[in-house]
C-alpha cells in the first residue's frame, strides 16, 4: 500500500533515485521498499526530517494517533484529506489525488482543494523561475 511522506525541510532530498521534495509526497510500495533499504531512510525517520503522514493501521507505531490510515484521499474524512492537500506542495501527487478521487465519490470540497493547492503551488513555482532568471 502507498504511503504519503512528509518532509520536513525545504530542501529536496534524495534517496536512491527517488526524490523527495519538501511537503507531502505519495510513493509506492515499490518506491518505499527502495528507500527502506538505504541506511538514511531509518535516520530520516528518526531524526523527524522525514514523517509518514498515512500508512496501513496494521504497521502504526503505538502511541501515534496523528497518522492518517489512508494513503487515499478518496478514502480519507474531508477533514484529513484537506489536511494532506495543504501540506502536499509535489504536482504529480496532487494530481493523483485527484483521480482518486474522481474514481471514488467525487466530492466537490475536495476537488476545490486540490484545484486551490495546484493554483498555489503551479504560482510557487512560476515564482521561483523568476527568481532564478533575474540572478
Amino acid at each position: 500500500m502507498p504511503i504519503l511522506l512528509k518532509r520536513n525541510k525545504v530542501n529536496i532530498s534524495g534517496i536512491g533515485n527517488i526524490r523527495i521534495m519538501p511537503g507531502i509526497q505519495r510513493f509506492e510500495d515499490e518506491q518505499v521498499q527502495e528507500m527502506s533499504k538505504n541506511p538514511a531512510w531509518k535516520e530520516m525517520l528518526e531524526s523527524g526530517v522525514h514523517e509518514i503522514v498515512s500508512k496501513p493501521k496494521a504497521v502504526q507505531p503505538k502511541g501515534q494517533d496523528e497518522v492518517i490510515e489512508s494513503s487515499s484521499v478518496a478514502e480519507m474524512s474531508v477533514k484529513d484529506a484537506k489536511k494532506i492537500i495543504l501540506g502536499t506542495v509535489d504536482v504529480d501527487s496532487l494530481e493523483a489525488m485527484k483521480e482518486e478521487e474522481d474514481s471514488g465519490e467525487k466530492r466537490k470540497g475536495i476537488f476545490d482543494a486540490i484545484d486551490k493547492q495546484l493554483e498555489k503551488v503551479s504560482s510557487d513555482k512560476d515564482e521561483d523561475e523568476n527568481i532564478e532568471d533575474d540572478e
